[in-house]
């Protein structure tokens, strides 16, 4: 599991330096989840809110390696993760007229009867402007 965690890291990391080296005017929050409280202890979690600097996202997405595991079986709250990270819970707020895009980096399935995400379940595609 920790290589796929390092392979998550390097990914978001790439996204990170592409978006500084290409002169984009961005922020990135960074959030993570794991299952239910009942089975890991939090379904979501934000861990940086909305920032511009390079070198406090780039440690926050190497903290996630410290907290892996958990869950007690494979599927995850993704869905949930995502809905509470589109409606920017504990990481600030979009800002008006930004183009907004959520990334997730997921090693594992996803829970098929997902609390908060449940209505996202047959979308493969979102765009965050209309929810």
């Amino acid at each position: 599991m920790r290589s796929s965690i390092a392979s998550v890291q390097t990914a978001a990391k790439d996204i990170l330096n592409q978006l500084d080296t290409s002169g984009a005017d961005y922020r990135i929050a960074v959030a993570d989840y794991k299952d239910f409280p009942e089975q890991s202890g939090y379904p979501y979690r934000a861990d940086l809110p909305f920032s511009t600097d390079k070198t406090a996202i780039t440690n926050s997405i190497n903290s996630l390696s410290n907290d892996i595991g958990g869950g007690g079986d494979t599927p995850e709250a993704a869905y949930s993760g995502l809905i509470r990270t589109i409606n920017t819970e504990g990481l600030g707020s979009w800002r008006d007229k930004a183009k907004r895009s959520v990334v997730i980096l997921t090693q594992k399935a996803s829970r098929s009867y997902d609390r908060l995400g449940q209505k996202l379940q047959a979308l493969t595609m979102i765009n965050c402007d209309s929810l």
